[in-house]
């Protein structure tokens, strides 16, 4: 197997890396907004965090969820990052549980070898 092209990276909004891509629902834009989670289940975890009620197995559903509603767009997504050496998905999220986790892993799933997540980004630059 080939070493994969794409190395996605995940931070918090804060990072201004040349390769963020922005996934929040607010403030994302273009093809970030593809991989954004609905308005509806933002609501929904938001939430249950605001209540202290979120559980693994609410995490669990959330992650569900979102990812069919991603499912869709991955491979647009990944065509639009081929050409880029890394990819650093960017959401306001400070919790450990965090969509731009599972974005990443899903899109190097999807990409059959051709992407890898590297993890969270250590420093903001």
């Amino acid at each position: 197997m080939t070493e994969p092209r794409l190395k996605i990276f995940t931070a918090t909004v804060s990072y201004r890396g040349e390769d963020r891509l922005d996934i929040s629902r607010g403030t994302g834009t273009g093809v970030g907004l593809l991989l954004a989670p609905s308005l509806a289940l933002l609501r929904h975890v938001l939430d249950l965090r605001m209540r202290q009620l979120m559980s693994i197995r609410r995490w669990r559903e959330f992650e569900s969820r979102y990812a069919a509603e991603v499912a869709p767009h991955l491979e647009e997504v990944l065509a639009e990052l081929a050409w880029h050496e890394s990819a650093t998905l960017c959401c306001h999220c400070r919790e450990h549980h965090c969509h731009r986790v599972k974005a990443a892993t899903l899109l190097a799933a999807a990409s059959n070898g051709h992407a890898l997540y590297e993890g969270e980004r250590v420093s903001e630059r």
